[in-house]
């Protein structure tokens, strides 16, 4: 949605990108949002960095116990 925006000549700065998507997460996530808002700072993450951790997070919640 981000590049499309910018295919119709509106910028948007990576900084509110990001922060607008920790804010959307599924509940389940909500804590590592808030997480990584309180230990991270959001200026200097990009949006793929930011669906990296949540998806380590799913695949760590989603993996078999021993």
């Amino acid at each position: 949605m981000v590049s499309q925006l910018g295919a119709l000549g509106e910028e948007i700065k990576e900084e509110t990108v990001v922060a607008k998507y920790l804010r959307v997460v599924p509940s389940k996530y909500a804590h590592v949002a808030i997480s990584i808002e309180n230990l991270l700072d959001l200026e200097t993450l990009s949006v793929e960095e930011i669906t990296g951790r949540l998806k380590a997070v799913k695949d760590r919640a989603e993996a078999p116990t021993a």
